[in-house]
């Protein structure tokens, strides 16, 4: 695979290459366009969005030139990008409810599950098929449901201020309009009647402002404004709107109820009087007939894995679903039996293959059973050996009919709901790794991509989360995956040393990346490449670079050796303005060294460096035009600041600038392996150039 990037932040052209199905580690220094690299392959498909990668120096084009637009290629073409960054931990990581967004889509429905809940549906499809081939027994459950509300939320059964107690049970004034409102009864008795009474209710207020009607502005006599008060009085709209949602209830389930029944209903409805405790207790009966018809139909309805993973015996769960009919006598009418014998039948299709659905439900339990056991075992398993006093449980959401995944401590087993507050930003980042992991995994992209994802650990962590990613079924093993990183660890761990490179099949490959006046190039890292830098100093020391190059690697390997005796003593004389005569730095101050002690060292120094004589070379090192000669003929980034800090030894006032040049000078934080800087350029672009500048102002 071959990636090429043009005009993208820092980054005017380049080009990287990668191995798939494996895990291709791309080492770089920090400011050579890491995370612009990942942020433009996580674009190559948005094009408007991969403007926002725009170099500065382009944004004052308007337009932007198209030769100055970002654009990125990929061959062969990427389809789709997973890409871990602290953009993804927020979006998918630590929701309040679930450690990973769709835990149950990402971790459980895996294609053996949805294989044996196809097997599940098919078994029980009957039910589906019979709702959707029969729609009026959707319609049914909803008027049985609102038939039910209309009672109430009452312990009784029966409320006051449910719909029916509100609207039906005072009387029905709409049917029987009182004799001193009859003349309204063509607008009380309309099809827009709530309307007419809100209007109508609006306007009552206005009754007292003058003698003239609200509505139509004429003389209005005392005894017709009582009469228009009593409107309001009487007839409310929201009782009327109850009343008429009641009634268009008992019309619709007319059919439903048996003869005796429907016609006391249907003389409730009309009464104009309150219902009695007599009628009221009946209607409760009715209620709870309808209940329990309504609960079966909704039980059989949504008859699935969810409903009847938890029961003993499935042919007896689905038994005692039966409806019948014999058992609910008001409702007990031919036309309910029509309806529900379909129903049943449906019912009983399944029950005979109740056998086979209960062995269907059992392997689907144990599948989840096993699939969370995996995740227990794989996630937990990774964060006791990298040392987090957590664990993550997997738990069942009834509700929803799903599962999340959760954070206990280890320390209380409770759940840990604040977990960013709780976790510290390396806990964090680890445990974002692994689900985002698990979450690339099921999405299949074409690359994944980890910006910078290990450097925050201490060594064992990091080789902790590298082997929880790279190794074994159900990891990025055999997935192509480019892991950018600052970090040198992982190069030494995955590519150097053979005993753990050797675990990982197929074997990670790695790359450095540079970045030099904004192109974008990288030089394969092998296995030899990776060096001690006692290594590193004898092959430079053995090389045909310069004399005095040669005499810096050799000083820093004997110091890095602890050897600061008599070459290393006649060495740093070499490097230090002043000291024509050679000096020696002891515990108990600085002497000069004696002659005895110069022949010793340069006998020493001579068996590596034969043409080594003390005080022509101390002359050369000091004669600063032709160390700025030799500085401008060197290539090595590394040997560049060796000599710069020679040329310009205390000279160097910015303080950053010159710790940097320092400890390239010195060992004290050099890493135990290394590249080698005479092969890798591996000093950042930023210092060489302030070197450079300072030379070319010596030069001047």
């Amino acid at each position: 695979m071959n990636i090429s990037i043009t005009n993208c932040n820092n980054i005017d052209n380049g080009s990287i290459s990668l191995v798939e199905g494996r895990l291709n580690i791309k080492y770089a220094i920090n400011g050579t366009g890491k995370s612009t690299l990942a942020k433009a392959i996580e674009l190559c498909r948005m094009p408007e969005q991969l403007k926002s990668l725009t170099p500065y120096k382009y944004l004052e084009e308007t337009p932007v030139l198209d030769e100055h637009q970002p654009s990125v290629e990929c061959l062969p073409e990427i389809n789709k990008v997973s890409i871990f960054n602290e953009e993804s931990v927020n979006q998918y990581i630590f929701l309040p409810d679930d450690l990973l967004a769709n835990s149950f889509e990402v971790l459980i429905k895996t294609a053996d599950y949805e294989s044996r809940m196809r097997n599940i549906q098919l078994l029980i499809q009957a039910i589906q098929n019979t709702f959707r081939e029969n729609p009026d027994l959707d319609q049914l459950i909803a008027e049985l449901t609102t038939f039910i509300s209309g009672f109430g939320n009452a312990q009784s059964g029966y409320s006051k201020t449910g719909s029916i107690g509100k609207g039906v049970a005072k009387g029905n004034k709409i049917a029987n309009v009182p004799a001193e409102l009859r003349e309204y009864t063509p607008y009380i008795q309309s099809e827009v009647n709530a309307s007419w009474l809100t209007w109508q209710s609006k306007g009552a207020p206005y009754l007292d402002v003058a003698e003239k009607c609200p509505y139509c502005a004429e003389r209005l006599q005392a005894d017709k404004k009582a009469i228009v008060q009593q409107v309001a009085i009487e007839y409310d709209s929201k009782y009327v709107a109850e009343l008429q949602k009641m009634i268009s209830v008992f019309q619709a389930l007319k059919n439903y109820f048996t003869d005796s029944v429907k016609e006391t209903i249907n003389r409730l409805s009309k009464s104009s009087t309150a219902f009695s405790q007599e009628e009221i207790n009946f209607l409760k009966e009715i209620k709870n007939q309808v209940s329990v018809l309504n609960n079966k139909l909704i039980e059989i309805k949504s008859l699935n894995f969810g409903t009847l993973k938890n029961v003993d015996a499935v042919i007896i769960a689905l038994q005692g679903k039966r409806i019948d009919l014999a058992m609910l006598g008001h409702i007990n009418s031919s036309y309910t039996n029509e309806r529900i014998s379909v129903v049943n039948s449906a019912l009983e299709n399944i029950i005979t293959q109740a056998g086979q659905l209960q062995g269907e439900i059992n392997q689907q339990k144990n599948l989840i059973r096993r699939t969370i056991e995996k995740y227990h075992k794989e996630i937990n398993g990774f964060l006791e050996s990298a040392g987090y006093n957590y664990q993550v449980s997997i738990i069942e959401d009834p509700d929803k009919s799903t599962y999340r995944m959760v954070l206990l401590s280890k320390e209380t087993s409770k759940q840990v709901n604040d977990v960013k507050v709780r976790l510290s930003y390396g806990e964090r980042n680890a445990f974002a790794l692994v689900l985002f992991m698990y979450r690339a995994i099921k999405e299949a992209p074409d690359l994944v991509v980890l910006d910078d994802p290990i450097s925050s650990f201490d060594k064992n962590k990091k080789y902790a989360i590298m082997e929880m990613l790279f190794q074994g079924v159900g990891s990025f093993q055999g997935k192509t995956v480019m892991m950018l990183t600052h970090d040198f660890d992982p190069i030494v761990d995955l590519i150097h040393t053979s005993s753990i490179r050797c675990r990982f099949n197929p074997v990670p490959v790695a790359a450095f990346l540079y970045n030099e006046e904004g192109i974008l190039r990288e030089k394969v890292i092998n296995p030899s490449d990776i060096l001690s830098f006692f290594e590193i100093a004898d092959i430079n020391i053995n090389s045909n670079i310069d004399e005095i190059n040669k005499l810096i690697y050799l000083r820093r390997r004997l110091e890095a050796c602890g050897d600061k005796g008599l070459a290393w003593q006649l060495l740093s004389n070499v490097f230090h303005p002043d000291r024509m005569t050679p000096m020696f730095q002891g515990i108990e101050g600085t002497r000069q060294m004696t002659e005895t002690e110069i022949a010793e060292a340069t006998a020493t120094i001579n068996n590596e460096i034969p043409e080594f004589e003390y005080d022509r070379i101390y002359c050369r090192a000091h004669e600063k035009m032709q160390m700025t000669t030799l500085y401008r003929s060197v290539t090595s980034g590394y040997e560049k600041i060796q000599l710069y800090r020679l040329i310009n030894h205390g000279q160097i006032s910015d303080t950053i600038f010159k710790k940097f040049v320092d400890e390239a000078y010195h060992i004290e934080n050099d890493s135990l392996f290394q590249l080698n800087p005479a092969k890798y350029p591996t000093i950042p672009e930023y210092i060489i150039k302030l070197c450079d500048n300072g030379v070319a102002l010596l030069e001047e």
